[in-house]
């Protein structure tokens, strides 16, 4: 299953048969999505009614991720970045929906990045480009054998040599063997990516630096969420946590007398679980359940499967239309048999450290901040940050004292505390953020510095590139917004922020130089924006200035009334539409 995690896009590999019109509509945002295949090249095509005609865009899907036990979820490749398209194959229910996390209004269409963090746990260590977010000089595909047993260029070596090692009797050291292992280096290997809740890298760490016979924590720190009714929806892939409640496994690292439950006390890494019988994992159980703790069982004597009764199948909180095996091993209540299966929700009431005992406050702090950022609003975590901050308040480091502030908006606080953080500093996410809060107190100069910084230590993060020429057409210099602007469009030639951003670029400029040229870039530039995004508000209010230059009136303010119509609370056009008012009165 493993090996299977992460391929390129073929009729084989998908666990779902999209031939025909078998289509999808999000809910919320109207948009339609078809899955089809052309020859051996799967396609997805976007579709929707809109004002005076239908918006069509058809992408080709370079990869599937997911072994299609659970899922089969899609990946388009543009020069190198990777991006996660909008469709997502649930296997066990055979249904075609939006991805995780695209729903209720978050559908990010074709613009999901997808940085190390998460490739580096599906797939083998790719070749990441320093520096970015998302490309990647090489792709591998399935995860591989030193994922679990580390590098093997010195066991090639040897065997190649013809230096052998009887392991029955011996261990070879020019390979890891998880078994062999103590207990915490062991389930290491394995929670690196079973365990995957709010990680913290450890400063100067990557996310590909773990390898077998390392603590996990000499890399990172996991926190994953703690919910109100432990034995309601989880996180998926929380296998380690979940076990760690369990009473055997609990008595199994207290009794000196056995041996501690790991991961592969129960699985073999090398065979899938759909393959493996029933009376494999039976037999697990059976080894340490006997004599008369086994008889109190009513169906040892039957063909029922242990894990069907103390391992129940359960939805999860953070992916639909799933069912997981819950590894918190346990005999169920009636009440709770009745509810185990409900999709109901599950609260979040704090965040827990699962590769540290005794965490540090600022440590929490950490978590809870990146948490915040990362996931959707909790309250409960938000209180628990407050908390922490209170009682930590002169513990702080300044780049965590920035972050909270600007989690919180308060940007003049962190101007006044901006001195402390120097500008050596290689930590980009709180020179953006010192950034960010100098823009919005219209400090400009300070504001570029700063954003300078950023592209220094991230070149091809061009989300900042493009926030940077923002800043420069702010001050009313063109030269430099359009430099920042040609980097990125000729690296990322899709990119529709950087497209709309451009067009406002010439619509300044032309106001400048009345240069006819100039509106004529700004208008197809965000018709191009347009037909990346038909729904980009940015991009109608361009269009709609643009016609305004050209004096076409009537098109500005149909296109201000749709920007409007799709968000209703936008002062900008409101205003526009007034001055359009009066100047027809």
């Amino acid at each position: 299953g493993m090996g299977q995690s992460f391929e390129s896009a073929n009729k084989k590999k998908s666990a779902g048969n999209f031939n025909g019109q078998i289509t999808f509509s999000d809910s919320t945002t109207g948009f339609t999505y078809r899955p089809f295949w052309l020859n051996d090249t799967l396609y997805l095509e976007e579709t929707k009614v809109l004002r005076d005609s239908t918006y069509k865009r058809v992408e080709r899907i370079d990869y599937i991720i997911g072994s299609g036990h659970h899922t089969n979820s899609h990946i388009i490749n543009r020069n190198g970045y990777l991006y996660q398209a909008p469709f997502t194959f649930y296997t066990q229910e055979g249904k075609l929906y939006l991805p995780p996390g695209f729903e209720k209004g978050y559908n990010t269409h074709f613009t999901r990045a997808l940085g190390m963090e998460c490739i580096s746990c599906h797939n083998a260590y790719p070749e990441h480009l320093t520096g970015s977010l998302n490309k990647y000089k090489f792709i591998p595909e399935g995860i591989d054998c030193e994922r679990c047993h580390g590098p093997g260029e010195l066991h090639v070596k040897e065997k190649m040599a013809g230096k052998m090692v009887d392991i029955v009797n011996d261990t070879d050291f020019s390979i890891v063997n998880p078994k062999k292992l103590s207990y915490q280096y062991q389930i290491d290997v394995c929670q690196r990516c079973h365990l995957q809740g709010n990680a913290l890298l450890k400063p100067n760490k990557t996310w590909n630096d773990f390898k077998p016979g390392m603590r996990l924590n000499e890399v990172m720190d996991v926190f994953m969420p703690v919910f109100k009714n432990e034995t309601g929806p989880f996180v998926m892939a929380a296998h380690p946590d979940r076990l760690a409640k369990s009473k055997c496994f609990i008595e199994s690292q207290n009794d000196d007398r056995v041996e501690s439950m790991t991961c592969i006390t129960c699985h073999n890494p090398h065979q899938s679980v759909r393959k493996t019988k029933q009376s494999y994992f039976n037999a697990k159980c059976a080894n340490c359940h006997q004599g008369a703790k086994l008889k109190l069982c009513s169906y040892q004597n039957t063909n029922e499967n242990c894990v069907n009764c103390h391992m129940k199948s359960s939805s999860t909180a953070d992916i639909p239309h799933v069912s997981v095996t819950d590894h918190f091993i346990r005999v169920y209540d009636e009440n709770e048999n009745k509810q185990h299966n409900h999709n109901s929700e599950n609260s979040i009431i704090g965040l827990q450290c699962l590769t540290q005992v005794s965490p540090s406050n600022t440590l929490k702090i950490s978590a809870y901040l990146n948490y915040l950022e990362k996931f959707n609003y909790q309250p409960a975590i938000k209180d628990s940050l407050e908390k922490l901050v209170t009682a930590e308040s002169n513990q702080l480091t300044t780049d965590q004292l920035i972050h909270y502030y600007f989690l919180n908006g308060w940007y003049s606080k962190i101007t006044k505390l901006s001195k402390r953080f120097s500008i050596k500093s290689s930590n980009y996410n709180c020179h953006y953020h010192i950034a960010f809060a100098y823009e919005r107190e219209n400090n400009l100069d300070s504001a570029i510095k700063r954003l300078k910084r950023v592209l220094e230590l991230q070149p091809l993060m061009h989300d900042y590139a493009i926030e940077l020429s923002e800043v420069y057409l702010k001050q009313g210099n063109t030269k430099a917004a359009f430099k920042q602007l040609n980097l990125v469009l000729n690296e990322q030639p899709w990119n529709t922020k950087a497209l709309n951003a451009k067009a406002f670029a010439h619509l300044l400029r032309f106001e400048l130089t009345r240069a006819e040229i100039d509106l004529e870039n700004a208008l197809s530039l965000s018709q191009k924006a347009l037909s990346n995004d038909p729904e980009n508000t940015k991009a109608i209010l361009t269009k709609a200035k643009v016609s305004l230059a050209k004096n076409d009136l009537a098109t500005a303010e149909k296109e201000l009334l749709y920007l409007l119509h799709l968000d209703p609370k936008n002062r900008n056009a409101e205003v526009i539409l007034e001055q359009l008012k009066q100047v027809k009165e």
